[in-house]
């Protein structure tokens, strides 16, 4: 029997409804498998429900709570989670004023439906890669 691997897993969290459907329809369209969610507390919920997220893309000023703590709080439990942050005021916001890692990627609003794909591979790019057996002497 053949098994297919499967789809890298995605948690998109926006409370706004059209950008939260805009985000779900980019990422299904680059083959991931999407969970979304309307506020920290139920991207919080749905994490921890889940074995694995390869990536989150979430807004930084959420409703119930702020998009960088709710990234730091999930790469606990799922290391190597890319991080795409998007916001319309960024202004102020300690994570953009201190600098971020590789595998995050902040994206200003409004922004295209391919340019939130184009940051969602950028961040999964950024992601390190665990060393394999070759890589070992």
């Amino acid at each position: 029997m053949k098994t297919h691997p499967r789809s890298p897993v995605a948690l998109a969290v926006d409370d706004e409804p059209q950008i939260l459907r805009l985000i779900v329809r980019c990422l299904e369209s680059e083959g991931f498998e999407v969970l979304a969610a309307h506020s920290r507390a139920e991207a919080e919920q749905i994490s921890e429900n889940v074995e694995s997220v390869q990536l989150l893309v979430t807004d930084i000023f959420l409703g119930d709570g702020w998009g960088g703590e709710l990234a730091f709080r999930l790469q606990e439990k799922h290391p190597g989670l890319a991080v795409v942050f998007i916001s319309g005021r960024a202004g102020g916001d300690p994570i953009l004023r201190h600098g971020i890692q590789d595998h995050m990627v902040f994206l200003e609003k409004p922004f295209t439906i391919v340019e939130l794909c184009e940051a969602a591979r950028k961040a999964m790019d950024g992601v390190p890669k665990p060393p394999s057996d070759k890589d070992t002497l």
